[in-house]
């Protein structure tokens, strides 16, 4: 009976997934018409809770959401009607953590434990919860979810893939703690207690990397790299055939060249740097990498008194030779900063205009409009532009940071030129 209810569940699944998923409104009336057709099917509640569960691994929270309602409306008293719920509830954390609300995520989170104790998909909710809090960087509450999830009935495997996990999240936490000795000492002791373990050496990897990021941005970057170094080569010895393996050794190469330039930029012969510059990309050439390598040097230039130019160097080559990678975005803004310095006015709001029409939610967006409509009033100051053209930018410019960016830093400077200019 259960392999049946299955087949006919994939069955029913079919009907919405057969095209791409990605086509989401030919989906949304495939999922319509699925409800209408087979409202009383037997295998109708099972099929909404699995095509949700799909959605929520693809983060599309609102079809999901909409999926499970739909079986609490239609099928009250069905075995899947409980999935449902804990699905809501899941959905619930989720969307409180795509909001950065921590704390009432937590709470939310401690809900559903109390409220599904016992149920089978509320640990499959908890670890979904758990590794999203990872993702994020917030390893406290990644630890205390998966130490809910450990209090569940489970499985053996999956026992062991949640307590590695939680030992992931545990080690990274004092990473952010500045723990380095403490480090060391659990990242042995996760190596041993897990060894065998199919997931070992991707929370290996991943423990380097947040290594990487934490000392990357930290005040005293003297020897940063040697940590993160150092369990790249382990990774690499002892799982060198892995795919976490291979880009252990790639991420070796990678923090050698950037700790050798890093070096050569405080010496006066800027030929050296260059050069290293240049070995760098050749070694790592079609790897994505290279563009976030190239953002750190520029961003290692900025520290250096006088280098601004190199960094804008930099920026300008990330423009031109990876405009698809993710680091463009920062490479127009920085670029736009360089320019406001020199005071080349034009140039940078080139730069910050670049910004706000392709990535209108970046972090600094309300800064780029900010200076286009700041860098508008001093052209009028220098005569280059007409004082009412000037006015006009500025104002379309401050009214898009009143509009979508009403919680910012330069909000009030905003609104008091646009109440002074509001009769213009």
């Amino acid at each position: 009976m259960i392999r049946k209810s299955l087949f006919v569940s994939l069955v029913l699944m079919g009907i919405v997934f057969f095209q791409p998923i990605s086509m989401a409104a030919e989906n949304d009336s495939k999922v319509d018409n699925l409800i209408t057709n087979y409202v009383n099917n037997a295998y109708l509640a099972s099929t909404l809770v699995n095509t949700a569960g799909q959605y929520v691994w693809d983060r599309k929270y609102d079809g999901a959401e909409k999926l499970y309602r739909a079986v609490i409306e239609i099928h009250p008293n069905n075995p899947y009607t409980i999935k449902a719920q804990v699905g809501l509830a899941r959905l619930d954390v989720l969307n409180l953590i795509a909001e950065k609300k921590w704390s009432l995520a937590q709470q939310q989170v401690e809900l559903m434990a109390a409220d599904f104790n016992n149920e089978p998909d509320l640990a499959v909710s908890l670890f979904h919860i758990g590794k999203e809090y990872t993702w994020q960087h917030r390893y406290s509450e990644a630890k205390e979810t998966f130490g809910l999830l450990l209090k569940q009935p489970l499985n053996n495997s999956f026992s062991q893939e949640a307590k590695l996990w939680f030992a992931r999240a545990e080690v990274c936490s004092l990473i952010g703690q500045a723990k380095d000795e403490e480090v060391v000492t659990s990242t042995d002791k996760l190596i041993s207690d897990f060894e065998g373990a199919a997931g070992l050496p991707e929370a290996i990897y991943w423990i380097s990397k947040e290594y990487e990021w934490e000392k990357s941005a930290g005040e005293n970057r003297t020897g940063w790299y040697d940590a993160p170094n150092s369990i790249f080569q382990r990774l690499t010895q002892q799982f060198g055939n892995s795919s976490f393996g291979i880009d252990a050794e790639w991420d070796q190469k990678r923090l050698t060249h950037r700790m050798k330039i890093f070096k050569l930029m405080q010496e006066p012969n800027q030929s050296n740097t260059d050069a290293a510059i240049e070995a760098m990309i050749a070694d790592l050439i079609d790897r994505p990498e290279i563009s976030t390598e190239l953002l750190w040097i520029a961003w290692g230039y900025e520290e250096q008194p006088g280098k601004d130019a190199q960094a804008n160097k930099l920026y300008k080559r990330i423009i031109t030779e990876y405009p698809e990678s993710d680091e463009v975005k920062d490479a127009y803004y920085c670029s736009g900063v360089f320019y406001s310095r020199s005071k080349e006015y034009s140039k940078a709001i080139e730069r910050y205009q670049a910004v706000v029409a392709n990535w209108p939610n970046y972090r600094f967006a309300w800064n780029a409009w900010f200076m286009i409509g700041h860098h508008y009033q001093q052209l009028a100051e220098t005569g280059d532009v007409p004082q009412s053209v000037a006015d006009a930018e500025t104002k379309a410019a401050y009214q898009q940071i009143t509009n979508a960016f009403s919680d910012c830093p330069v909000n009030g400077l905003v609104n008091s030129w646009l109440e002074r200019h509001k009769e213009d």
